[in-house]
């Protein structure tokens, strides 16, 4: 039979992670990368857009793209996706420098190949394809 306390801690642990499943949720990517050939959240994808200039970008610019609540924006979470970004972009050559104090910027040679691989945003398309689902063409 468990005790008032342990009871209180397992109503505690419950709603704790109810909410981590609500947060897994809600950071889940909604849209895939406007980069052919590797698939990139939204999130991601605003780091590489800022990036993809030459000249070193401030952690605090950076941070600011990320297109996340201004609570949740610490430089913890900034080197967690640009750790992220790091693997999925290793199979392209693409690197990504920290500039000690300052910020973090591309190599020119990456910026060329991430210049190569963008594709537009295109106002067009359906949403689905926005969202990266296959839109199924009726047969004819």
């Amino acid at each position: 039979m468990l005790t008032t306390r342990e009871r209180i801690l397992t109503e505690q642990l419950n709603e704790a992670n109810e909410t981590i499943l609500q947060l897994r949720e809600s950071l889940r990517p909604t849209i895939l990368a406007y980069y052919r050939g590797v698939q990139l959240s939204k999130t991601e994808t605003n780091l590489v857009d800022a990036m993809r200039h030459e000249g070193v970008r401030s952690y605090d610019y950076l941070t600011a793209q990320m297109g996340v609540d201004v609570g949740r924006r610490t430089p913890a979470s900034l080197a967690v996706v640009i750790c992220r970004l790091r693997k999925k972009l290793a199979q392209l050559n693409v690197t990504i420098e920290n500039q000690y104090g300052v910020g973090f910027s591309m190599t020119p040679a990456s910026i060329a190949t991430m210049g190569t691989l963008r594709r537009p945003r295109s106002a067009e398309q359906p949403a689905d394809a926005r969202r990266g689902v296959a839109s199924q063409a009726a047969p004819a």
